[in-house]
């Protein structure tokens, strides 16, 4: 993907072969944000890690981590650790998500 179509509504998971980057939109629905993460402080300066345990079965928050599970899972059988860092819109974290996307602008291909 490229910086530029990132989506402020959206969220988008990246995956180095050293970590696991989830960058939340500005404008992500707070009720997925409420649903799906918990928040440690608030602004740009606000910590999310994933919600989880049993009040979370049938929810997007357990479907999210079961991807993510799934993604470390297949992983680790490779021989890799992957952390999960989430990164939020605006946040000075931001730079980590950003600087690792493609920008190949040619016009007519797809080579991402």
């Amino acid at each position: 993907a490229s910086s530029e179509k990132l989506s402020i509504k959206g969220m988008y998971l990246l995956e180095n072969g050293d970590k696991l980057l989830l960058w939340l939109g500005s404008d992500l629905d707070e009720a997925v944000k409420e649903e799906c993460f918990v928040r440690v402080g608030e602004g740009n300066t606000a910590r999310f890690s994933l919600r989880t345990g049993p009040e979370t079965a049938g929810t997007n928050a357990e479907a999210l981590c079961k991807l993510i599970g799934e993604i470390v899972e297949h992983r680790k059988a490779i021989g890799a650790s992957l952390i999960l860092e989430i990164i939020q819109s605006g946040s000075p974290l931001e730079s980590l998500f950003t600087i690792r996307l493609s920008e190949d602008k040619i016009a007519s291909e797809h080579s991402y």
